[in-house]
């Protein structure tokens, strides 16, 4: 299966962007509440005993986003490429958090990483006999 990004997380990583590229720092706030929705949600989806696995996780992937952006900060520039790169962790967020929901209900999922691009491959293995 493929996921995408939760629901408005794109359009919030394009605002972010682009405000990172006009130098407004207030977006470091936007930031925080978009890693903040994540953690809730993986709250929501997670038992306890595999939180802070994926708590780690989402934390490596929301600072490596923060450092993207403190970069098309520090450039005063966001090609399209970077934009691509950026709203990536929409889809890598949530695919994340979705692969270990399954798995602590006993259902054969991975997230992976391909040839440097995000592949979102859930393997479902029961379900496809």
């Amino acid at each position: 299966m493929v996921f995408s990004a939760f629901a408005g997380v794109t359009d919030e990583l394009i605002k972010i962007s682009q405000m990172t590229a006009a130098r407004q720092n207030h977006y470091q706030e936007l930031l925080t509440a978009l890693e903040t929705r994540h953690f809730e949600t993986m709250n929501d989806l997670i038992c306890v005993q595999q939180r802070s696995q994926v708590l780690t996780q989402i934390k490596v992937k929301t600072n490596e986003l923060a450092d993207v952006l403190q970069g098309v900060h520090l450039v005063k520039e966001l090609t399209h490429k970077t934009l691509d790169f950026i709203l990536s962790f929409g889809e890598q967020l949530s695919a994340t958090i979705i692969a270990e929901a399954l798995k602590g209900r006993n259902i054969p999922a991975d997230f992976y990483w391909i040839a440097g691009y995000w592949s979102k491959q859930m393997k479902i293995l029961d379900w496809l006999v």
